[in-house]
Parts: C-alpha cells; sequence; structure tokens
C-alpha cells in the first residue's frame, strides 16, 4: 500500500502523529464488529481479514475511576471524548485491578488522581496509547475501547499537546528544505552538532548545548524535559506504519 505521508528528505514517507491514517481519531477508528477496508484487507487463500498497515490512538487522560475496573476517560487530538475500561486477566488490571486504593471503596477511587498497574502510571495529564485499538459499544450505551492485553497500551507522562508539539519539530526537520539553526543562539549551522540522547535538538556546540541544558532549570523552557519527550515521540516518528507483517505487529513491553 502506498503512503500518503509527505516523503522526506531521504525519500522515505515521513510518519507524523498527524497523520490520521496511522493516528485516526474518534471518526476514523475502525469499529470492531465491522470490516473496515481502510484498515484490514482480506488476505489471499485464507479468507480472512488481516491489518495492512500500523495505527494508534494517543488519548490524554482526562478523568479516571477504579471501581472494580480501571476506566478513563480520553481526549483525542479532535478533541472527541473517549471512555477506556480495562478489561485485562486477574491480576493485569481486571477484576480487583492492583491499584492500591480499589479496596475498600472510597469517594477518591471514583476519581483518583494517580493509578499504577505493571509498570504503567495513570494521572490525568498523561497521553494513553493503544495499538491497533477498534471501538466498543458498551452495555451503558457508549462507545469507546476495551483493552485485554496489557501488551497493546502505554502511558506517556506528558501531555497530548506536548506530544503534537515535539513531533512538528521532529518532522520539521526531516522536510528537505530544513534549514538546521542553533537551539540556543538561532546562529545557522552548515555542520550541526545533535544532542546524544535525542537526536533532536541541534548546537553550534558544547557550551551552547549546556546552555540550553541548564536553561529548564530556571524555567525558560530549556531542553531538559523536551529530550525526554523527544524521545517518547521518536518510538514512533522512526518506524515504519505503512508495512504490516501478520503476526508481528508492535507491541508495549514492561
Amino acid at each position: 500500500m502506498s503512503s500518503l505521508a509527505p516523503l522526506g528528505s531521504t525519500s522515505v514517507p515521513i510518519t507524523s502523529l498527524r497523520d490520521r491514517q496511522h493516528f485516526p481519531t474518534a471518526s476514523t477508528i475502525p469499529h470492531e464488529d465491522d470490516v473496515d477496508e481502510d484498515f484490514y484487507a482480506l488476505a489471499p487463500g485464507v479468507n480472512s481479514y488481516r491489518p495492512t498497515k500500523h495505527w494508534a490512538y494517543l488519548g490524554e487522560i482526562t478523568s479516571m475511576s477504579t471501581f472494580l475496573r480501571l476506566r478513563l476517560e480520553t481526549r483525542d487530538a479532535e478533541g472527541h471524548t473517549l471512555p477506556v475500561a480495562f478489561h485485562l486477566e486477574a491480576g493485569e488490571g481486571g477484576f480487583g485491578f492492583n491499584l492500591r486504593m480499589c479496596n475498600p471503596v472510597t469517594p477518591s477511587d471514583l476519581n483518583p488522581e494517580r493509578a499504577e498497574e505493571d509498570g504503567a502510571i495513570f494521572r490525568k495529564g498523561y497521553t494513553l496509547v493503544l495499538l491497533y485499538p477498534e471501538l466498543h459499544s458498551f452495555m451503558d450505551g457508549t462507545t469507546g475501547f476495551r483493552v485485554e492485553e496489557k501488551e497493546s497500551f502505554n502511558v506517556i507522562p506528558y501531555s497530548l499537546d506536548e506530544l503534537l508539539t515535539a513531533n512538528d519539530t521532529i518532522i520539521e526537520q526531516k522536510l528537505p528544505d530544513f534549514k538546521p539553526v542553533c537551539d540556543n543562539c538561532a546562529k545557522p549551522l552548515e555542520k550541526e552538532k545533535r544532542c546524544a540522547k535525542c537526536r533532536v535538538s541541534i548546537y553550534c556546540d558544547k557550551r551552547c548545548q549546556a546552555a540550553h541544558w541548564k536553561s529548564a532549570k530556571s524555567g525558560a523552557g530549556g531542553h531538559r524535559q523536551k529530550c525526554d519527550i523527544f524521545r517518547e515521540v521518536k518510538w514512533f516518528t522512526d518506524k515504519d506504519w505503512d508495512n504490516y507483517t501478520f503476526r508481528k505487529g508492535l507491541r508495549f513491553i514492561r
């Protein structure tokens, strides 16, 4: 399948978190009761539908409840609200979700500020990621996501807006007409030096890099926090989301 993504300076399709082909919002995510040919195709010789690409849902956590099961409310990039209910096996977040706050049930359990399970920390303002999600119709009449596998989700400790802003910086650098400047002093550069951790921020020399890193401590929006955000986003942007191999999909390992 040919990619609809723009081409970078190396003629390789660019993966952007703003690409609705791979990071759909509520309006375009397939429903589990339907076969959406934007996501699936009939596999030759086996008479079954299989994914044709990778996709993921990104939603910022706006509220949580932990009565019997963890349930989130999330907001996607277009402002839609979608509930997410966790139905994992016992001990993995299912009935009796091990959240330290579930028994006995108190008012704070119905709207906690923070929950933790299996290495994932849930907090309002963090971003939930679901791999290969399909919409599910709940018995209460709402439509959202039912999570049944722990390898299919992750929580990133930054807001969706922070991730999209970092994404735009990464994508800009991949475009053919990108002209690098120092992120600290804004000097145009012919030969750039990049942060060894994120490989995104660009500097004239080590002095500018050190100054830019330290500026975060004074609240000037320096690189200390942005470095972590860039690395989270590059998990997505450095992958080929166009080509899916059967039974070799993406998974989160914790």
